[in-house]
């Protein structure tokens, strides 16, 4: 990957996050469980962020999220269901 696709890569992912309307489509994964008022970490792209769940849920290892919010260096997340 180029220096030039890599800034891109940055760009997009930052304008994403910090854009409202585009949190929708962000997909992650849980890599360290989520726990009811707790935070765990989630991986997004090759990054991991702090995240918690907008629900009242557990979410394990490997679940997929989808982000709708963020909240510093926090990402609000709800799991996908199938």
């Amino acid at each position: 990957m180029t220096s030039l696709q890599l800034a891109l890569s940055d760009q997009t992912r930052e304008n994403a996050l910090s854009n409202p309307c585009q949190l929708e489509q962000i997909r992650a994964y849980v890599d360290r469980p989520i726990y009811p008022g707790l935070r765990g970490r989630v991986r997004y792209h090759s990054t991991y962020w702090f995240g918690v769940c907008a629900q009242n849920l557990t979410l394990p290892h490997g679940t997929e999220v989808v982000v709708t919010g963020r909240d510093g260096n926090t990402l609000i997340v709800e799991p996908i269901l199938a």
